[in-house]
This record gives C-alpha cells, sequence and structure tokens, in this order.
C-alpha cells in the first residue's frame, strides 16, 4: 500500500528548512568570543617565533619556527644535510625565544653558541616581534619614533642607574618620556 504525501508537504519541509538555515545564520554572533573575531570552536594558530643564525657551514638568515622548536630545530633547518649527532645535547634542549640571533661556531664536527643576542629593534619591528624596554640597548631606542640620541642616552643610562623598568609604562621614570610618548609607542611593546 503506497501512502501519498499532500502537495502541502515538501514545501512546508522546505520552508522549515529555510527557516533553520536564517535562523543559524542569525545567531552565529552568539558562537562567537566577545572580541567578535574568533569562534568558540576554533583550532589555535601555532604561535611562530623568529631567530637568526649564522655559523660556518650553515645558512645564515632569520628563520621562523614553532614555539617550541629548539636550537636543533633551527640549525636543521639551515642546512638539512647536517646531521643530528653533530648536534650537542645542550642545545637540543635549548629551547629558543622570539627575536634571538645566535652567532655558532664549529667545534671539530660539533656546533657550540658563542654568541646569544637579542636581535637590534628595527629588525623585531619589522618581524611584527614585540619590543620590550629591558632588552633594547641604545641604538635601539632611536628606532622608535621621536628618540633621539640625547634621549637614548637618558633611557639607557636611567636604566643603568636605577634597575630594569620591568614594564614597558615604567618609561615614565625617565626625564623626557611621559604619556603621549608611551601612546605613540605602546604598539611595538608587548
Amino acid at each position: 500500500m503506497l501512502i501519498s504525501l499532500p502537495q502541502r508537504r515538501p514545501s512546508l519541509l522546505l520552508v522549515c528548512a529555510l527557516l533553520v538555515g536564517l535562523s543559524v545564520l542569525l545567531n552565529r554572533g552568539s558562537f562567537l568570543l566577545e572580541r567578535g573575531d574568533s569562534p568558540v570552536f576554533f583550532v589555535p594558530k601555532e604561535k611562530k617565533i623568529y631567530v637568526g643564525v649564522s655559523a660556518e657551514g650553515i645558512e645564515a638568515g632569520v628563520y621562523q619556527l614553532n614555539d617550541d622548536s629548539s636550537l636543533c630545530g633551527a640549525i636543521l633547518l639551515t642546512n638539512p644535510f647536517l646531521s643530528r649527532d653533530i648536534l650537542p645535547a645542550d642545545l637540543c634542549e635549548t629551547r629558543l625565544n622570539n627575536g634571538r640571533f645566535l652567532r655558532l661556531a664549529k667545534k671539530g664536527r660539533r656546533f657550540k653558541v658563542v654568541e646569544s643576542s637579542w636581535a637590534p629593534a628595527g629588525q623585531r619591528i619589522a618581524l611584527s616581534i614585540p619590543l620590550h624596554p629591558d632588552r633594547m640597548n641604545q641604538p635601539d631606542w632611536t628606532v622608535l619614533p621621536g628618540i633621539g640620541a640625547k634621549l637614548a642616552a637618558r633611557i639607557e643610562t636611567d636604566r643603568q642607574n636605577n634597575g630594569d623598568f620591568g614594564r614597558f609604562s615604567n618609561l615614565v621614570r625617565v626625564k623626557g618620556v611621559g604619556p603621549q610618548s608611551l601612546e605613540r609607542w605602546k604598539s611595538f611593546f608587548d
């Protein structure tokens, strides 16, 4: 026995489907976080870090790595033909910081870090790496708008005499740095 549906049923189903779809579209904002740019059920993006590496036998440059990368990972990235066995265990356990520059030297077959420093502020800014007031030297300060050699020297002298700033907002303790200056520079700092 065949049961036939009344002609109205398929159109009623279509109308219901359209209403459900419209409801989902209109309520889409309820699935978003406060800022409105990230869904609640998002997969976090991997944090990237930039590290400069130079040494004999590897391609010197700035490399983008995952935030859980070790120095071994950075070295192997510079030259895929290197063998992991020429890298000392302490290098493989060393976690990298965003904006570090490392100069390595080869001792026999093995590598060793001979210099570790922060990248110049201009390079960190170009790579969108936030600056920190305690990781800057006098030439770094002159990269920021409105800071000349004299103010940069005052900032560096203050840090040497009074200790680290700790936070960006503590720069106001330096003569010549006020709220307007901080507002102008805040986009460069974390």
